[in-house]
């Protein structure tokens, strides 16, 4: 089992956009979070003895952890801080920021997000730094 947090406001994957000329292009927001998830992946990399990316059945958790808005009240601010409100509106869906975070882990937590079998995500908001925390751990029981 590894444990990883990305530091930072978790940004979903976007949509490819098309050039003029018809090429297709990354958004800049979407590919410098990429670029920030990788680097920080790269560093919690490290501190592992020879890691190689996985190649097994996986279990992936993710928890993303968003900030609140400064222009809420003192009260909603609670209320998100106490889990009574949910991050639901201008966060980006759920699937797009696990997009964003599979997409990162290519190549560095896992061989490929193929043999990612099982996944669970959740979307929180935090008084704390904005972060995204990730477990992984390799199923060790066939059926």
């Amino acid at each position: 089992m590894i444990k990883v947090t990305i530091y930072g406001e978790p940004i979903p994957q976007a949509r490819p956009r098309f050039a003029r000329n018809g090429h297709t292009y990354e958004p800049e927001r979407s590919r410098n979070y990429k670029q920030l998830a990788r680097l920080w992946l790269t560093q919690r990399l490290k501190k592992e003895t020879a890691w190689k990316p996985l190649e097994t059945a996986l279990v992936v958790d993710i928890t993303f952890y968003l900030s609140i808005p400064i222009s809420w009240s003192k009260k909603r601010r609670t209320d998100a801080i106490n889990g009574v409100t949910r991050p639901t509106a201008r966060n980006g869906d759920i699937d797009n920021l696990i997009k964003a975070v599979l997409d990162a882990g290519n190549g560095l937590l896992w061989a490929d997000d193929m043999y990612i079998t099982d996944i669970t995500a959740h979307k929180r908001y935090t008084a704390d730094t904005a972060r995204t925390e990730i477990t992984v751990k390799e199923v060790t029981t066939t059926c």
